[in-house]
């Protein structure tokens, strides 16, 4: 995903994002991203799930199709009852491409599909890779503040070229790493942070401030272990960042270049 600068990190991993990163992620994301009027009071911005929920039904995936290399592809949607952001999550195969070595085409065939939701993952029907009630409930504003007149629909965006509707992460490369970094905490929750980073490479995005994600840990207490401290393991008290967008990368996931 066009996340952070590399100037901007104190990590030596771009897979990772420290305490401080992640607050400006967020801070861009409500600078930038609006319901009507320039509203930003909408829920569903920090999910959050128990991680041994997640592990179990990807860990299910991996008994079935027998392989690790596993990617989880998030589709951002809206619930207009409840006023709030949710994702769907399909788990499929990834396959290296031969060609292009770091880049994973994303299989398909026998996949699982899930709704998070509300603190729960449940499986759903909905296998589409994008939601229109997201579409046509947010806008974005290229240059805050918001005024009103100076943002766009993103369902304006008819040709799929400019505002994301999905983000791509590995399962065992970067989500499961950064459970283990951390301990493998007993108790932990892994929350999917709302953000927003001007794209650090050309190509990854056609717009400054995408809509990403960052995925990172709770502990039992509910404390996020997330800092700004420099250490040996990747994902320590780290969050991940580095996903794939789609627009402009779809149906790959591409490893960062670090």
């Amino acid at each position: 995903m066009p996340v952070k600068l590399n100037s901007e990190s104190n990590s030596q991993d771009a897979m990772s994002i420290s305490l401080a990163e992640y607050n400006q992620g967020r801070t861009n994301f409500t600078s930038h991203y609006y319901r009507s009027s320039c509203n930003t009071n909408f829920g569903g911005q920090d999910l959050q799930i128990p991680w041994d929920t997640l592990q179990t039904d990807v860990n299910n995936f991996i008994a079935n199709a027998q392989t690790t290399d596993v990617a989880l592809r998030m589709v951002y949607c809206f619930d207009g009852a409840t006023n709030a952001l949710y994702l769907r999550i399909q788990i499929c195969r990834m396959d290296e491409l031969e060609q292009s070595l770091g880049t994973y085409a994303l299989i398909t065939t026998g996949c699982s599909w899930y709704k998070l939701w509300n603190g729960t993952l449940i499986t759903t029907p909905d296998t589409s890779l994008q939601n229109a009630a997201y579409l046509n409930s947010f806008y974005y504003c290229a240059n805050p503040p918001c005024t009103g007149t100076n943002v766009q629909q993103l369902a304006a965006d008819t040709s799929a070229s400019l505002y994301a509707r999905t983000i791509t992460f590995p399962w065992t490369q970067e989500i499961l790493q950064m459970y283990i970094d951390n301990g493998s905490p007993t108790g932990a929750k892994i929350c999917f942070g709302s953000t927003s980073y001007v794209h650090a490479n050309s190509g990854e995005s056609n717009i400054p401030f995408p809509h990403g994600l960052v995925l990172y840990l709770r502990n039992s207490a509910g404390q996020p272990m997330l800092d700004n401290n420099d250490t040996i393991s990747v994902f320590h008290n780290k969050g991940a960042d580095f996903g794939t967008l789609c627009p402009n990368v779809c149906g790959v996931y591409v490893l960062p270049k670090v």
